[in-house]
């Protein structure tokens, strides 16, 4: 028998727990903020890539949402950068927000312009062992012709294995 999770079950392991900031906003806001090295395209994501992009039209022309908890995962994907700005605002503003209907949204993202909305309370940094994400010196590399991509995931697999020890 498999186990069939929720949006916020599955987005429960990112928070470990983390409260939000209820009291300022008047709905639970929780951002989990990818680490540098967490890429969208990894497997984990796969089945939920598209999550919550069905919300942001509702969120950003204040629109009727009709759901108590949105879940957003990765919506810089489908948002101009001034969107990406206006987000949280937006939410913040929204009537059902305002009403009590919507009372809580979990946002997965990596964009400084979502995160830079968002009270340090609301926000935890998650990593995931095994992405395959490069920072901009392994991608200069790369791109350069110093290396290659075999090569840096091969050199970054051996720092994990001597981590583990």
């Amino acid at each position: 028998m498999s186990h069939i999770q929720t949006a916020e079950d599955w987005m429960e392991q990112f928070f470990g727990g983390a409260a939000g900031n209820i009291e300022k906003r008047g709905y639970r806001l929780r951002v989990a903020l990818a680490g540098y090295r967490v890429t969208p395209r990894d497997n984990a994501f796969e089945l939920l890539r598209e999550l919550g992009s069905n919300y942001l039209e509702p969120i950003l022309h204040q629109k009727p949402i009709g759901e108590p908890y949105v879940t957003l995962v990765y919506p810089e994907r489908w948002l101009s950068v001034h969107e990406q700005r206006y987000l949280v605002t937006a939410l913040d503003n929204h009537p059902e927000v305002k009403s009590g209907t919507v009372t809580a949204v979990d946002i997965l993202t990596q964009n400084p312009l979502i995160v830079g909305s968002c009270w340090k309370e609301e926000l935890v940094i998650f990593q995931m062992e095994g992405s395959r994400g490069l920072i901009t010196s392994e991608l200069e590399a790369i791109a350069e012709g110093k290396k290659t991509a075999d090569q840096l995931y091969k050199a970054l697999s051996k720092k994990q294995s001597r981590k583990k020890k």
